[in-house]
């Protein structure tokens, strides 16, 4: 219950009253109370009580090591996640796909793209099957480390198994290729997401305007503003400013518009137009004032 509600603290009373009333905690208790510690990114706290799991008569399990290297990675330790790995290796504790992808994530959120393709090669020498959230974490970390050869040839990897591809999936490896300035690579992942079926959201938008911008295709930016999802839609601050800083390469490209995007354009630059001068002191300028 602890564990759930995230009352990392509540867990450790209790886990000091077993002590203190001269009771044994078993692995449950141990695998409970770092498990809470972990949702609440205490990765010190739990690594504390792995250490003394060890130091007690309870061997840690599995689930005593993939709860603390959860716990490291959601507190953006991943030289400790990698630590722990190896520890489990030498205790001749195999780890199993949640421990891997415990440890992918740690290196994700580490932009240790290196890493975590270097774990996902020995889950596949382990003889283990990758599921998605294992994939789809080494894919963010190759976006991350702006390697979109390889978020690219994980997809690819994907669609060819049994492993079919998410919205994450798609959006991640378009980001990457937006990062990478690769916008065909982009629009090609765009054409493949909607031949999966899958409908793609403001975040799917968003990054392939991007990618225009930084390629400079007004013109396909402007293809992308007049789908009906976004047309029609209320747009994100993000997807937004990726659409004008797109069509601001392209002259003549604001009368293309769509009316949503026209009109919000005007709005801005009468907002813009109408704004009062200020100095740099923050004072409203005077009207016979010289400002710099």
């Amino acid at each position: 219950a602890c564990e759930k509600g995230h009352r990392w603290n509540s867990a450790l009373w209790l886990f000091g009253e077993l002590t203190r009333h001269a009771l044994c905690p078993n692995i449950i208790t141990f695998n409970s109370t770092i498990s809470a510690c972990g949702a609440a990114s205490q990765w010190t706290v739990a690594q504390h009580l792995l250490l003394k799991s060890q130091l007690t008569s309870i061997s840690p399990d599995v689930q005593t090591y993939n709860a603390t290297i959860s716990a490291c990675e959601k507190g953006h330790r991943w030289p400790q996640s990698l630590q722990l790995l190896e520890e489990m290796r030498s205790a001749r504790i195999t780890p199993d796909i949640v421990s891997f992808g415990a440890a992918v994530s740690a290196c994700e959120k580490g932009q240790q793209w290196t890493g975590a393709l270097q774990l996902l090669a020995d889950v596949l020498h382990s003889k283990l099957k990758p599921d998605r959230v294992l994939l789809n974490a080494c894919i963010s970390a190759c976006e991350k480390g702006h390697r979109s050869d390889l978020s690219i040839q994980l997809l690819a990897a994907m669609r060819s198994s049994s492993m079919p591809a998410d919205l994450v999936t798609y959006n991640s490896v378009i980001s990457s290729c937006e990062k990478s300035n690769r916008w065909e690579e982009a629009m090609d992942v765009f054409v493949q997401l909607g031949v999966s079926g899958i409908i793609p959201n403001n975040v799917t938008y968003s990054a392939l305007l991007s990618a225009c911008e930084h390629s400079a295709c007004w013109r396909l930016a402007l293809s992308l503003l007049k789908r009906p999802c976004l047309s029609s839609a209320p747009v994100d601050g993000v997807c937004w400013t990726a659409a004008v800083a797109a069509i601001a390469r392209g002259s003549g490209a604001a009368s293309h518009l769509p009316p949503l995007f026209s009109n919000a354009l005007r709005l801005q630059v009468s907002l813009t137009s109408s704004s009062p001068v200020r100095p740099r002191g923050g004072r409203k300028a005077s009207p016979g004032s010289n400002v710099a």
